[in-house]
């Protein structure tokens, strides 16, 4: 009988086009602004409509290296001088062995970020973002599984 290995996920992420070394981790939530709607002095909902907007959120966690600048070296954030005008940044989290984009979001940005330290350890990092859109495989256009149908 065959035995199955379970693996991690295997991902690349990309920010900006590039591949993020640095990373341990990626989750993100999409909320679909889908809401209950209930009757006047009904507790039990009449139905569930699109009542929000839908938001994504995420994070991404890792390690800080040595002489990288921290998040505004690799153009993530900007400077503080100027955080009014700083840039959108595209997250990209693609399956390593399919090439499958997991989610794409092609504006996102950056709105906390969170650094620890031990006394004679590995500097931690992680930041939260905030993206207008995060496309999943079947989203995209350029799908190719929207292509065959």
């Amino acid at each position: 009988m065959a035995s199955k290995v379970v693996r991690g996920a295997d991902i690349i992420l990309w920010i900006n086009g590039e591949k993020y070394h640095a990373v341990n981790s990626v989750s993100w939530d999409i909320d679909h602004g889908e809401n209950a709607i209930c009757g006047i002095d009904d507790p039990w909902p009449q139905e569930i409509a699109a009542t929000g907007k839908v938001v994504t959120t995420g994070s991404i966690s890792g390690l800080k290296l040595r002489f990288d600048g921290n998040l505004q070296g690799s153009k993530i954030r900007a400077i503080i001088g100027s955080i009014l005008s700083a840039p959108y940044i595209s997250i990209r989290v693609q399956d390593r062995v399919t090439q499958e984009d997991l989610i794409y979001m092609t504006k996102a940005k950056v709105s906390n970020e969170r650094w620890g330290v031990a006394a004679k350890g590995i500097i931690q990092m992680s930041f939260r973002f905030l993206a207008m859109k995060g496309f999943t495989p079947l989203d995209r256009v350029d799908s190719p599984r929207n292509q065959e149908v």
